[in-house]
């Protein structure tokens, strides 16, 4: 994990953007929602993070995400609502057809 800080506009999302390869991610704490979970609970903030990123491209199960973040399942989807509506996670629905 890296923690890059610093003042507005002095291109620390452009050097995430270099450095990382295509699979790692990074987050940001730009939206003041996520800002504030952070700061409410660094260590939570981050077993969510680690948790939610360690099952990328995989099948979501919230009972075992809230299980290896030490959380319970509603505060799981919870969390991981905010981090939807902040754009730091994405569900892909399945895409199916059932030949109606």
């Amino acid at each position: 994990m890296l923690l890059v800080t610093g003042a507005s506009q002095v291109g620390k999302t452009t050097l995430l953007q270099h450095i990382c390869r295509n699979d790692q991610g990074y987050v940001t704490l730009d939206d003041p929602l996520v800002l504030s979970l952070a700061r409410q609970d660094p260590a939570l903030f981050m077993q969510i993070i680690r948790a939610a990123s360690a099952r990328t491209a995989q099948i979501l199960n919230l009972s075992e995400l809230a299980r290896d973040a030490d959380i319970a399942p509603n505060t799981a989807k919870s969390w991981l609502s905010i981090l939807q509506a902040s754009d730091i996670v994405y569900l892909l629905e399945p895409y199916h057809t059932n030949g109606d």
